[in-house]
């Protein structure tokens, strides 16, 4: 009897390692300071924008490549590469510079400083939707937290809303650090302000952050009340509906139940120009 039992319980630890494997990471521990996407429309201090890695700076090597703090990407049980930094600005500077001009200009454009080159990215002000990545219809107008994403139709419970399109971002990687400083730092600083704002950090898909040309960037945050949105169980790239959204209802969705981080090489660049100070007074 003992070693039929001995035997159910070695085979019970086996499943459930095996099902460990299986499962993405799951979103942070309760309390920690993560953020799935950092404040894209409203204005408040930095301290309140920008926040750590699970891990701290501290305990973290400074010349480590992956920032990723163990997150993985998962769609239908397969996990998804992640994406390494190119050093494109090594390798390549003449052409990451160019790439990155036409990415100041796309936000330039975007908030009314300058004239569209490439059409990528869509205007900071109220509009019909037209993103691709959505799956429902939706606007974009102004509600309770400033510029935000609100259905034009019901969409029932658990219905996929958005699905990420790498065309829609621009990946920003580590090694780009130095030549994007010096870039903004010559830039309106309205410009050089939104940019960074309108990045958020996916640790599991690359070693990099990314700027959001699409209506994605309008999604706020629940700020503690009930979310609406939420990244799919079966597929990482995806959001659905967490309800029934009827007309009208603005999708919100909870930056730290999704876990996606800030991540830490990119903290300067917040600190330099993410502020209303540098905007506003530059």
């Amino acid at each position: 009897m003992a070693r039929l039992m001995l035997s159910v319980v070695v085979a019970m630890l086996a499943l459930q390692a095996s099902a460990s494997n299986l499962m993405r990471t799951e979103v942070s521990p309760q309390g920690s300071p993560a953020s799935f996407k950092i404040s894209k429309h409203g204005a408040p201090t930095l301290s309140g924008l920008v926040h750590t890695h699970k891990h701290s700076d501290e305990d973290q090597d400074e010349d480590e490549d992956d920032d990723s703090g163990g997150y993985e990407l998962w769609v239908n049980g397969t996990k998804v590469p992640k994406k390494q930094d190119p050093h494109l600005a090594d390798t390549q500077p003449d052409l990451r510079r160019k790439q990155f001009e036409e990415v100041i200009g796309d936000v330039a454009a975007a908030i009314g400083q300058g004239p569209s080159v490439s059409g990528r990215m869509t205007p900071h002000s109220p509009h019909k939707g037209k993103s691709k990545a959505f799956t429902e219809p939706y606007e974009v107008r102004q509600g309770p937290n400033g510029l935000g994403l609100f259905y034009t139709t019901d969409v029932p419970k658990g219905k996929t809303t958005w699905q990420f399109r790498s065309e829609d971002h621009f990946p920003i990687y580590r090694s780009d650090v130095p030549m994007l400083t010096d870039l903004l730092g010559k830039a309106p600083p309205e410009v050089a302000t939104w940019l960074v704002r309108w990045t958020y950090a996916f640790p599991g898909y690359c070693d990099c952050v990314l700027l959001e040309f699409d209506d994605g960037r309008f999604t706020n945050d629940a700020n503690g009340d009930s979310p609406t949105i939420i990244s799919s169980p079966e597929n990482d790239f995806n959001m659905e509906s967490l309800k029934r959204g009827r007309k009208g209802l603005e999708m919100l969705e909870d930056y730290d139940r999704d876990a996606l981080l800030t991540t830490s090489w990119f903290k300067p660049l917040w600190e330099k120009f993410g502020s209303d100070h540098y905007k506003d007074n530059e």
